[in-house]
């Protein structure tokens, strides 16, 4: 999408993207945050339901745009990236780079 901070990775992936379409304050606040620790928070709480909120939740397409989302800014800036199951942090060669 030209003048998206988003890569066009995520348009080749998903040309009619949900997201982008229904869901245009989330999309937007990506866009702008995009490259941040906060980015990456943010897309975490969008897929993540803590104990204790009642919240409806995002349909699959939505939810996978979402995870798509979040796996290409963590591979585009893996310093904010959050560790992965097996992922051994406690390793002094452990790193997101």
């Amino acid at each position: 999408m030209p003048g998206s901070n988003i890569p066009e990775d995520f348009d080749e992936k998903y040309p009619d993207s949900v997201v982008k379409e229904r869901f245009t304050r989330i999309w937007e606040k990506v866009d702008e945050i995009w490259g941040t620790q906060e980015c990456i928070d943010y897309l975490d709480e969008l897929v993540v339901i803590d104990d204790g909120k009642d919240r409806q939740g995002f349909d699959l397409t939505v939810m996978s745009e979402l995870l798509c989302l979040a796996e290409l800014h963590n591979k585009t800036y893996p310093q904010f990236a959050v560790p992965q199951l097996g992922d051994d942090v406690w390793d002094p060669d452990f790193t997101h780079e």
